[in-house]
């Protein structure tokens, strides 16, 4: 709308503005503007606003739909079963993906149940060495080569029933990045 002295008024402008951001009426905008006799460049600046406040709108939506995501590198020599599950236990609750990435030996392998499979994975230099549980003289340790089956996930403990992987301390069975089938390879 004009204003007595021939100026075209912001009150009508920006009633208009507020429309077509909510009622998406950018076609409409042109033509109000252009009949209230608006100039080009005050229709230029409108639009300038306009997409100013839509990237402003849209960055702030995306910042707080953005996640970075929390990984845990895991090479590790073993030790401790009950130890390591749970410190895994804690690493599934902290982090969104665990990457095997070198030696994971012995109460290491617990990662793989502690953690849900399809929050691990493995990149090429990543390895698996598995044995049975062992009191400090290295005989065999039943419970302790139980509480580690008990832990593995059920693709995982049926590949080490198939291998024999815990039926022994010495040597011990090693499962390479390339032939593991129950977690993914990691993209990068």
């Amino acid at each position: 709308m004009l204003s007595l002295d021939g100026q075209v008024s912001l009150r009508p402008m920006a009633s208009v503005v507020r429309r077509a951001t909510t009622g998406r009426r950018q076609y409409e905008i042109l033509a109000i503007l252009f009949e209230a006799g608006s100039s080009a460049k005050q229709v230029g600046d409108v639009f300038r606003i306009l997409l100013v406040a839509s990237i402003a709108i849209l960055t702030s939506v995306l910042a707080r739909s953005a996640h970075a995501e929390k990984v845990y590198y895991l090479h590790d020599p073993g030790g401790d079963v009950a130890a390591h599950i749970y410190t895994y236990s804690h690493i599934n609750a902290e982090y969104d993906r665990v990457v095997i990435d070198g030696q994971c030996k012995s109460a290491c392998t617990t990662v793989l149940g502690v953690v849900p499979l399809n929050k691990i994975c493995i990149t090429p230099a990543g390895y698996f060495m598995f044995h049975a549980g062992h009191h400090r003289d290295r005989s065999i340790n039943p419970g302790l080569t139980q509480q580690m089956m008990a832990a593995y996930a059920p693709a995982v403990r049926d590949w080490v029933i198939r291998h024999h992987a815990l039926e022994q301390v010495d040597p011990y069975t090693y499962l390479y990045a390339k032939d593991v089938t129950f977690i993914r390879r990691c993209s990068h």
